[in-house]
């Protein structure tokens, strides 16, 4: 048997397929939230990328229009749950081939400090990811950090979105603080593969400590337009900024086992249980 790279990406933990927005939308379309577009989107997103030899995927979805996020309604909620039931009856019924899906949410930051979902529904799921959408878009950096050490405290999130995306000019001292409270509440960085990061921002990634989680961010309409390069995640340009750096395999979570990958998002649901 061949022997496994460290550096061996077993999973993408940002994937949209296409359950709420279901055909064309492209980044700052207007969008029709409330509905869902069943199974059949699952299943499609699930095996275009099989094909990649995953053996897990977190599927996403934003609980309100991330153009103008909203607090929850009893709609959104809703619309969560069927979500999740929908990621987990196409998981059951696939058995044990091809990649374990993960059923998640993209929660979006609100001017509150709480994000776009409940507390409840978030302790439901598998994967929590929050991130910038919207009016947070224009806020400074230091009220986004009051506000996500806020959101830290009081609900289990396990990853901090594109957080270099979707943001004012930020300065990397500024950088430098987020990346110690993602350290300091054990919140994984993601890097969005689809945008660039510069020299100086990965040599801090590298000397913060903290855990980096990879995420193609793909829609369901990427499938057809082949906007994201097919093959192994390990060509991606910032995977290959972080080896020449010597950042370790092992904080990548995307390389963990998927029951290493599971334990630890569990560990940030002890809140859920007090």
């Amino acid at each position: 048997m061949p022997t496994r790279s460290p550096w061996q990406i077993r999973g993408d933990l940002h994937v949209h397929a296409q359950h709420t927005i279901c055909d064309s939308h492209k980044s700052g379309d207007p969008v029709e939230y409330g509905q869902t577009c069943g199974v059949g989107a699952i299943e499609e997103m699930r095996s275009y990328l099989s094909k990649r030899e995953y053996e897990y995927l977190a599927i996403v979805n934003h609980a309100t229009n991330p153009l103008a996020p909203e607090p929850p309604t009893a709609s959104s909620e809703k619309l969560v749950r069927e979500h999740k039931d929908i990621i987990e009856r196409v998981r059951n019924e696939a058995g044990p081939t091809g990649p374990v899906l993960l059923a998640g949410v993209e929660a979006s930051l609100l001017a509150s400090g709480d994000v776009d979902v409940t507390k409840e529904t978030l302790c439901s799921l598998s994967v929590v990811i929050a991130s910038r959408h919207g009016n947070s878009t224009e806020w400074r950096m230091d009220e986004t950090l009051r506000r996500l050490q806020h959101l830290f405290v009081h609900c289990p999130v396990n990853i901090l979105g594109h957080p270099t995306r979707y943001v004012v000019p930020a300065t990397l001292p500024q950088y430098r603080q987020l990346l110690q409270l993602c350290t300091e509440f054990e919140i994984a960085f993601e890097l969005n593969l689809r945008n660039p990061f510069g020299a100086e921002l990965i040599t801090s990634i590298v000397r913060s400590g903290v855990l980096i989680s990879l995420g193609s961010d793909i829609h369901g309409n990427m499938i057809r337009e082949q906007t994201i390069a097919s093959g192994s995640l390990s060509s991606i340009p910032v995977i290959r900024q972080l080896q020449q750096q010597r950042f370790p395999a092992s904080r990548v979570i995307n390389t963990w086992p998927l029951e290493r990958l599971l334990r630890w998002l569990e560990e940030r649901r002890i809140m859920c249980h007090t």
